[in-house]
């Protein structure tokens, strides 16, 4: 026995992956030229799935203010937030986050991932139960494992099954109800709307403050960076002082599900910042992928087992920053290739 063993079918999935193209978990982006465009291979590609919602990763104040951070706090904290890793700049951006919400008490951590898996663990122990919606994100999942809590899921935005299952447990017990805005990617983040990195928790209950003193991705992790920190801040003065950034992003989120669905493509969800198209195999979504990529468009390749009910799927990322023109040519590529590989079907009404 060998510990690599375990992961004996993923040498097979790789050589699928391979055999259809480029890898699409493996892409390269030489040159970011904008927040909707960059070089890969000497090919300048649109690029449709950045997560970069509010398109704020090259707005000028942004890249201003994390040059600045840099200059006055260097480029690393080289501890945690309970050692010498605790900035003026974390507590400030926790401040401005505290008035955004309408929250009491934010708790800024280094990852999204680590403000889930931090926050779950620490809220929940071995004697508590969690409920989570079943197509929650993976970080999500680990921060129950690592609490020791015993896990139910309910099924997916369905709140009387949560409901019946609340009512199984025995009455006094703690219980942790666990579910999300926008399924299954997206958390209380800096690195999609605020074009920043880290994550935060916020919360209203007076006891939420001990987290600092057991959470453990927050008490052993080194802090955020002083450019991470000041580019989240002045998106959030941007979020929060420019409406149209808002606008923007629903406008081309409504064009591009339009678009697509309006080609007769499955997709999965009604409008929203991803748009996700549901490809019929995984060798056929592979496939689609890299013709897209081919044609200078660049998705997000989701397949099992990474994916509730074991789909595959193109998931576009809408950006405020993208033209009605990119939105346009991302339609007509998929439109395209769609109809190359024989899979436009005719549209539905409603």
């Amino acid at each position: 026995m060998d510990l690599f063993d375990k992961f004996g079918h993923l040498p097979e999935l790789r050589e699928r992956l391979a055999s259809a193209g480029a890898n699409p978990f493996g892409v390269c982006m030489d040159e970011i030229v904008s927040a909707t465009e960059a070089l890969s291979g000497g090919r300048r590609i649109l690029l449709a799935g950045t997560n970069n919602y509010l398109g704020l990763t090259f707005d000028p104040a942004c890249i201003k203010r994390a040059q600045d951070a840099i200059a006055q706090h260097g480029t690393g904290t080289t501890g945690s937030r309970v050692a010498n890793g605790t900035y003026d700049l974390h507590q400030s951006l926790e401040r401005e986050l505290s008035d955004f919400l309408g929250m009491s008490s934010v708790l800024v951590y280094s990852t999204g991932y680590q403000a889930n898996l931090g926050t779950i663990a620490g809220l929940a122990g071995p004697d508590d139960t969690i409920l989570i919606d079943a197509d929650c994100h993976a970080s999500i999942y680990d921060g129950c494992r690592l609490s020791g809590a015993t896990v139910i899921r309910f099924r997916h935005n369905s709140p009387a099954d949560l409901e019946k299952r609340l009512e199984r447990l025995a009455p006094g017990s703690n219980k942790l109800v666990i579910i999300e805005g926008l399924y299954s990617m997206f958390v209380g983040t800096f690195s999609k709307s605020l074009g920043s990195m880290g994550g935060f928790a916020a919360s209203n209950h007076p006891g939420f403050e001990m987290l600092r003193l057991s959470s453990r991705p927050y008490m052993f992790t080194a802090s955020l960076s002083p450019a991470n920190l000041a580019a989240a801040s002045a998106c959030l003065h941007e979020l929060r002082s420019r409406p149209e950034l808002r606008s923007n992003l629903w406008r081309n989120a409504h064009a591009l599900h339009d678009g697509l669905s309006g080609l007769g493509l499955q997709l999965t969800a009604p409008p929203s910042s991803i748009v996700a198209v549901r490809m019929p195999t995984v060798e056929l979504a592979v496939a689609f992928w890299n013709r897209l990529f081919d044609a200078g468009v660049y998705v997000n390749l989701a397949i099992p087992p990474g994916t509730p009910n074991s789909t595959s799927l193109l998931r576009c990322s809408v950006s405020a920053a993208q033209t009605p023109e990119q939105i346009t040519r991302i339609c007509n590529t998929f439109g395209q290739v769609a109809k190359d590989m024989d899979l436009l079907q005719p549209a539905t009404s409603g």
